[in-house]
C-alpha cells in the first residue's frame, strides 16, 4: 500500500537524483520535481521510510493541503467601487494605472477569455501542459480586484497585466508541492509582484524555503492573512513569515472584519468584505475574505512599481516597495496592530512617500 504524498527538500542535484532512484527502487513514485527547494514530491509504500537515506540539513514532510481564503458574501455594499476609492487608487490613475507591470496571481487560474483582464502567459501546476483556466472563480475574482476593468467597476491597477498561475483545483484546494511548483515558475518568469490569496494552517519547511528563494530574488510577495479571526495568533502560512506582506481585511465602515486573522505578523489592511469583482463567463460576484484584501495591496504595489520602475532613480527591486506600502498606510482607530498592521493601504500616500525615497529623503 502506498503512503500519502510527501515532500523532501534541501538537497543538491546529485542527492536529489539519488533520492529519486531510491524512491523508485522501494516501489514508490516521484510525483514532481521541485528545483526551487532542491526537492521533490513523492510517495512510498507505507512500510518504507526515508529517514536513514536523507542527510542532516534536508527535510521530509507531508505534502499538506493549501486552500483559497475566501468566504461567499450575501451582503452588497451601497457603492460597488467603495473598495478602490478606499485605497486611494483613483488618485493615481492620471499618472499611472499599472502600465508595464505584471502581477502573478497564484490561485485557481483566471478566466482566460475575459475581456476585462489583460492576461499574459501563465502556468498550470495542477495539470502541467494545460492552460491555467479558472474552473472555480476565485482566481478570476482576485485578478479582477488587482487589475480588472469591466462595465460597472474596475480593479486597483486596471492596466497592469495578469500572469495566471494555477495551483488550486476546481474546489479551491491544492497541494503544497503544486504551490511550490507555481512559485518556481514565478521566479523563472521574474514576476515582480506575486499575489497569494491562499494559505495553510500548518508551517512547512518546503513553503518556507520557496518563499525565501523569492525574497532573495527581490520579488514582492503579498498574501492573505487568513480568515480565522477574531482570535489572535491565527495568521496562516505563508503570510505568517517576515518575507511576506500579510494582509488583513477591512470593511466599508473602516473597521477590521471580524473574520480577519489576527497576529503580530499582520503588516497591512485592505478592503476584504463584500467586494465586487469578476467571476466566470463574464459575470461578477461579491465575495468576502482576506483573499479579497490581498490583491488590493498587490494592485497598489503595481501602481507604485509602474512609477518607480520607469525612472532613472528607480528602486532596485520590487520587494523595496514594502517600506512605502507600510509607511504610507493609514492606521484605523480603535484597532491594535495585531488586527491591522500599519493600517489601511493608501496608494497616494505611499506614492508621495515613494517620491521622497527616490529623492533621497
Amino acid at each position: 500500500m502506498t503512503s500519502r504524498r510527501r515532500v523532501a527538500g534541501g538537497m543538491d542535484h546529485e542527492e536529489l537524483v539519488q533520492f529519486a532512484i531510491w524512491v523508485e527502487r522501494q516501489g514508490g513514485r516521484v510525483h514532481r520535481w521541485l528545483p526551487l527547494i532542491g526537492g521533490l514530491a513523492y510517495s512510498l509504500p507505507s512500510d518504507k521510510s526515508p529517514v536513514r537515506v536523507l542527510r542532516a540539513g534536508t527535510w521530509d514532510e507531508p505534502d499538506v493541503i493549501v486552500r483559497a481564503l475566501d468566504m461567499h458574501s450575501a451582503t452588497h455594499p451601497s457603492k460597488t467601487t467603495w473598495n478602490v476609492v478606499a485605497v486611494q487608487a483613483p488618485s493615481l490613475w492620471d499618472q499611472t494605472q499599472g502600465e508595464h507591470v505584471e502581477i502573478a496571481v497564484v490561485d485557481t487560474g483566471v478566466d482566460l477569455d475575459s475581456p476585462a483582464l489583460h492576461v499574459r502567459d501563465g502556468y498550470n501546476a495542477v495539470e502541467p501542459g494545460e492552460p491555467p483556466e479558472d474552473d472555480n472563480g476565485h482566481g478570476t475574482h482576485v485578478a479582477g480586484i488587482a487589475a480588472g476593468k469591466w462595465d460597472t467597476g474596475t480593479g486597483v491597477a486596471p492596466r497592469a497585466a495578469v500572469l495566471p498561475v494555477k495551483v488550486l483545483d476546481s474546489q479551491g484546494v491544492g497541494s503544497l508541492s503544486d504551490v511550490v511548483d507555481g512559485l518556481h515558475w514565478c521566479l523563472q518568469r521574474r514576476a515582480p509582484i506575486i499575489n497569494l490569496s491562499l494559505g495553510a494552517s500548518q508551517e512547512t519547511q518546503t513553503m518556507k524555503a520557496a518563499v525565501e528563494a523569492l525574497w532573495e530574488a527581490g520579488l514582492l510577495i503579498v498574501a492573505a492573512a487568513g480568515n480565522a479571526g477574531p482570535r489572535c495568533n491565527t495568521v496562516s502560512y505563508p503570510a505568517k513569515w517576515p518575507e511576506v506582506v500579510a494582509v488583513a481585511a477591512s470593511t466599508q465602515t473602516a473597521s477590521i472584519a471580524a473574520f480577519s486573522s489576527r497576529g503580530s505578523q499582520v503588516n497591512i489592511a485592505a478592503p476584504g468584505q463584500s467586494i465586487l469583482s469578476l467571476w466566470l463567463n463574464g459575470t461578477t460576484r461579491y465575495l468576502s475574505g482576506t483573499s479579497m484584501a490581498a490583491p488590493h495591496v498587490s494592485g497598489v504595489a503595481a501602481l507604485l512599481w509602474s512609477v518607480a520602475n520607469g525612472t532613472s532613480n528607480s528602486l532596485r527591486q520590487p520587494r523595496d516597495l514594502i517600506r512605502p506600502l507600510l509607511e504610507g498606510s493609514s492606521p484605523l482607530p480603535d484597532y491594535p496592530s495585531v488586527a491591522q498592521g500599519h493600517g489601511l493601504v493608501h496608494a497616494l500616500d505611499s506614492f508621495n512617500l515613494l517620491k521622497n525615497l527616490r529623492n533621497g529623503h
